[in-house]
C-alpha cells in the first residue's frame, strides 16, 4: 500500500488532476488498517480510507467504496491495488472517453494473443466462462474482469441500490445492467509493453464454480427484472424509436 499511494501521489502531482483516492480494507485482519491511517494522515484529504466490518468480497468493497467518493466527483475509477495497469491510462483514455459521453469504460485484452495464454484449466475456464456469460447476462464483451474500470458517476449511483453481486462477478454485473438498459459502455484495447508482472492467477476450479453461480444470480435478476427501476425505464423509452403503422397516417 505505501508503494502504491506513493505512485498515486506522484501521478497527482505530475497529472494536475485534483482527483480523491479511496482506499478500502476488506475486513483484512492483519495491520493494513494501521497502515491505511498513516497514509491518510501522511496525504491529507485527497486519500480517504473505509474499512468493512467483515470480508464480503471485491464488489462490495467497490460499491461502497464508490459510495463514498460518488457526492464530490463526476466519475469514478477503480484499480487494483498493485496498479498493474498503471495510472497514465486513466489520464490518457479513461476520463477522456467519460468526458466525451460514455457511461462505462472497459480495458480489452481480449484482442491480444497473450491474452489467450496460460495454464489448460485457465484456457479452458476462461473460453466457458465466456460463452456462458454471454447466454446467461448479455454481455457479448470477451473480456470484462480486466481491474480497472472507469464509470460516470451517474451510473454507478443508479446501479449500486439494485445490485446484488459481492463476488468478482460483480463486473459482469454491471456490464449486464448497462447493456440491458442500453448505457453507452466504451472498450479501451491494451497491450503491455512493460515488465510488471501481476499476483498469481485466481482462476481456481472453485473460483470458476462461484462465478458460475454469480452469472447464475445475474441471470435470475435480469429475467425477472429485479433491476428494473422507473430510472432505467425511462432511460430506455427516451431513446426508443416508436414504429407507428404508416398506412394509418395521412
Amino acid at each position: 500500500l505505501p508503494n502504491t499511494v506513493e505512485r498515486i501521489a506522484q501521478f497527482r502531482e505530475r497529472k494536475k488532476i485534483p482527483f480523491l483516492v479511496c482506499l478500502v480494507d476488506d475486513g483484512s485482519s492483519d495491520q493494513t488498517p494501521k497502515v491505511m491511517e498513516d497514509l491518510q494522515k501522511k496525504y491529507g484529504d485527497w486519500l480517504q480510507t473505509h474499512r468493512t466490518s467483515r470480508n464480503k468480497g471485491k464488489g462490495n468493497a467497490i460499491r461502497e467504496g464508490a459510495s463514498k467518493l460518488a457526492p464530490h466527483v463526476p466519475y469514478l475509477v477503480f484499480t487494483d491495488c498493485d496498479l498493474y495497469y498503471g495510472l497514465n491510462v486513466i489520464s490518457d483514455r479513461i476520463l477522456p472517453a467519460l468526458h466525451a459521453g460514455a457511461d462505462l469504460v472497459i480495458l480489452d485484452r481480449s484482442w491480444n494473443r497473450q491474452f489467450h495464454q496460460g495454464s489448460a484449466l485457465r484456457r479452458f475456464v476462461s473460453y466457458a466462462f465466456n460463452h456462458v456469460k454471454t447466454v446467461l447476462t448479455g454481455v457479448v464483451f470477451e473480456d470484462s474482469q480486466a481491474g480497472m474500470k472507469g464509470f460516470r458517476t451517474d451510473f454507478l449511483k443508479a446501479v449500486i441500490p439494485v445490485a446484488k453481486i459481492n463476488g468478482f462477478a460483480f463486473d459482469v454485473e454491471l456490464l449486464s445492467i448497462a447493456v440491458q438498459y442500453r448505457f453507452r459502455v466504451e472498450q479501451i484495447p491494451i497491450r503491455r509493453l512493460a515488465s510488471h508482472t501481476p499476483e498469481g492467477s485466481s482462476v481456481t476450479l472453485r473460483n470458476a464454480v462461484r462465478m458460475l453461480l454469480d452469472l447464475s444470480r445475474i441471470a435470475r435478476a435480469r429475467f425477472s427484472n429485479s433491476y428494473s427501476t422507473p430510472y432505467f425505464e425511462e432511460r430506455v423509452a427516451r431513446q426508443a424509436y416508436e414504429i407507428v403503422d404508416e398506412e394509418t397516417q395521412t
